[in-house]
């Protein structure tokens, strides 16, 4: 049986590494924003957004999630892995393929979706970008699945840093929409380039005849876990659409800013999910159920120490930030931007149950089953609120539905673990974590209250400053004079072994010198 403590390391550092290169990548996409908003109306970047939301639509949509059968797939079918990509491979390019090809045919739908026939002459570009970036958006979670973290992280990198130069490159030096589509369809094309490159490179001669049974198996993974992301997007998406289409473009850009799904936040989340995923997945088939259990309780806390600071912090200022980042002519933004922060939390709680649902068979067709009952009551609702109590009614019920959904769910993932009351314990450097962001966010109130800053950027680098210094010092003094385990392992674990234990020796001496006991001793 492998080491419990190598295990928890190997899931820190891989999602430290991949959420670094994330990172950086993420770096360089927060311009694409605070570029388009400087270089582009507000109807035009609503126009934008609009289309941007039916290409992300298909590209999360169309496949059904059948990529992640790689996770399942690759560390048991290991004679096959050849098979299994390539069996990926058709069905993206085929999915992709139908849907450019009738969007290629109809353009007109855009207008149907919309409401706003001025988005029809857009249609074959929009085309163009859903043929290519849905059929190589499996890119970076194949490698990832391949266990090849090296690889993964260099296309985030690459990937986001093409898509950033390009969509700039085109608001700054032609400010149009269409000019910004061609740009999205270059980066598709590359992203084709990169997922044959790896195919070629992971997989050596990857062409060869699609294993039947074995694709019938990968379907009859992916159809559950796709439906339930199906109806996933349905329930955190779909009231884009209400809202776009009942107010028009340039109220759709102030409620798309409001739901703007932070770069750093989603790369974290998305990061731990996929290595976590793939950890549970092998200790459920080892039926080590209380490694799995330890496992996720790591998790929780790595994913509490990131998330709940944050969280806190981003209430604290949102509103600024919005007037920095897209200017003060989305200020509007703000209050449906605090609600939907809200997400951020309840984030913790779903991809733990991700985790636990995708490599536990039996718990999938309950989430089917329970988003099969919440997204009909949600759709309803949205249809009835959004034209008559506007987009904050609107997002004030998707967060509620969600918030709802991940409750349930995690109920049913504390039976499957056999989870007790005695397994609570391993969750109490959370409480930790909470004592010490409510301490940075009342010192950040009362240094704003005090210093009365009516200028934007001002307030947000007084808040920023003040939160993170007493945040850290908080828990420096919980680490020091408590005695207390480190916060979060995932942010040094990209260290090297000997800064590591540098840092470790150093922080064992400094817990032995405030040791009162300690200190009698040698005085004696």
């Amino acid at each position: 049986m492998s080491d419990p403590t190598l295990r928890k390391q190997s899931l820190a550092t891989d999602a430290s590494w991949l959420t670094l290169a994330k990172t950086l990548a993420f770096g360089v996409t927060i311009i694409v924003p605070l570029v388009m908003v400087r270089h582009l109306s507000q109807q035009d970047f609503g126009v934008y957004r609009q289309l941007s939301l039916l290409i992300s639509t298909a590209i999360i949509v169309l496949p059904f999630g059948f990529a992640m059968s790689a996770f399942y797939f690759l560390p048991r079918a290991v004679d096959r892995r050849n098979t299994v990509a390539l069996n990926i491979l058709v069905v993206y390019t085929t999915i992709s393929a139908i849907a450019s090809g009738a969007l290629l045919v109809r353009p007109d739908a855009l207008a149907a979706i919309f409401h706003d026939p001025s988005l029809v002459p857009y249609g074959r570009l929009v085309a163009g970008i859903v043929f290519f970036t849905v059929a190589s958006s499996f890119v970076d979670m194949l490698a990832l699945a391949n266990g090849d973290l090296k690889s993964a992280t260099t296309f985030v990198v690459l990937s986001n840093l093409s898509k950033a130069a390009l969509l700039s490159g085109a608001a700054i030096f032609f400010a149009s929409v269409r000019a910004i589509l061609f740009a999205s369809m270059m980066y598709g094309l590359f992203q084709v380039v990169l997922l044959f490159a790896y195919l070629r490179h992971g997989f050596g001669s990857f062409l060869g005849r699609v294993d039947a049974k074995l694709l019938r198996q990968q379907v009859g993974y992916a159809l559950p876990l796709g439906l339930a992301a199906w109806l996933y997007w349905l329930q955190t998406e779909a009231h884009h659409y209400f809202v776009a289409r009942t107010f028009g473009a340039a109220t759709y850009a102030i409620y798309a800013i409001g739901c703007v799904a932070l770069p750093l936040t989603s790369i974290f989340g998305e990061s731990m999910a996929y290595v976590v995923i793939r950890h549970v997945s092998e200790l459920h088939s080892q039926n080590r159920r209380q490694e799995v259990v330890v496992l996720l309780s790591q998790a929780v806390r790595n994913l509490a120490a990131f998330y709940l600071p944050l969280y806190a912090l981003l209430l604290l200022i949102g509103r600024d930030l919005i007037a920095v980042v897209y200017t003060p002519r989305f200020i509007g933004s703000w209050p449906i931007f605090a609600i939907n922060l809200t997400l951020m939390p309840l984030s913790i709680v779903a991809i733990v149950n991700d985790a636990v649902i995708r490599s536990y068979s039996r718990c999938r067709p309950f989430l089917v089953v329970v988003r099969l009952a919440l997204v009909p009551v949600l759709l309803a609702t949205l249809w009835y609120v959004t034209p008559r109590y506007g987009p904050i009614a609107t997002i004030s019920t998707v967060v509620a539905a969600n918030a709802l959904e991940r409750l349930i769910v995690a109920g049913r993932t504390a039976k499957v673990l056999e989870l007790r009351w005695r397994d609570a314990a391993l969750l109490k450097g959370v409480i930790g974590i909470m004592g010490t962001v409510l301490l940075a966010g009342v010192a950040t109130v009362i240094a704003r209250i005090t210093s009365a800053q009516t200028q934007h950027w001002k307030a947000l680098a007084l808040s920023v400053v003040v939160f993170a210094t007493v945040y850290v010092a908080a828990n420096v003094v919980r680490i020091v004079a408590i005695g207390e385990q480190a916060i979060a392992e995932w942010p040094f674990t990209i260290l090297p072994d000997s800064a590591r234990q540098f840092l470790a020796d150093l922080l064992a001496r400094t817990r032995r010198t405030g040791d009162p006991q300690e200190v009698g001793e040698k005085a004696a």
